[in-house]
């Protein structure tokens, strides 16, 4: 699939013109542009809650879907500078229950009792992202 040749679903809306789109196809791999960006314009504009002024249903809410990931989701990717959690799980902050659920729902399809392969569950969850076009 030439992902180049369909039509950006990122436009105007989200800062980025479709010649700036942050993939590419080349030889049948695709390959992530570094983008000379600043980040802002990938993340949410909304008031996220920081992990010291969390309540304490927020804090078991991100506990808890973090309990259900695999082990090799221990050691966080996107780091933040206070600890807290990475900034897609922060943008759904303001609502634990809806942290919870989103979240947890991945750890539940990425468990090893499931007869997916880890390698498979990877490649199914990389497709995905390439085809709705994610950068993370």
């Amino acid at each position: 699939m030439n992902l180049s040749a369909r039509p950006s679903r990122l436009g105007k809306n989200r800062g980025l013109a479709h010649s700036e789109n942050p993939f590419r196809v080349m030889n049948g791999s695709i390959l992530r542009q570094t983008l000379v960006r600043k980040a802002s314009i990938f993340m949410a504009w909304i008031r996220t809650i920081p992990i010291a002024e969390a309540s304490a249903e927020l804090k078991q809410a991100m506990e808890s879907q973090k309990a259900l990931y695999p082990i090799e989701y221990a050691t966080p990717v996107h780091k933040t500078e206070d600890g807290g959690p990475a900034p897609i799980v922060a943008s759904h902050s303001l609502i634990p229950q809806a942290l919870y659920h989103a979240f947890a729902t991945f750890g539940v399809l990425t468990s090893p009792d499931l007869p997916l392969s880890r390698r498979q569950q990877e490649m199914i969850t990389t497709l995905v992202s390439v085809t709705n076009r994610c950068v993370y």
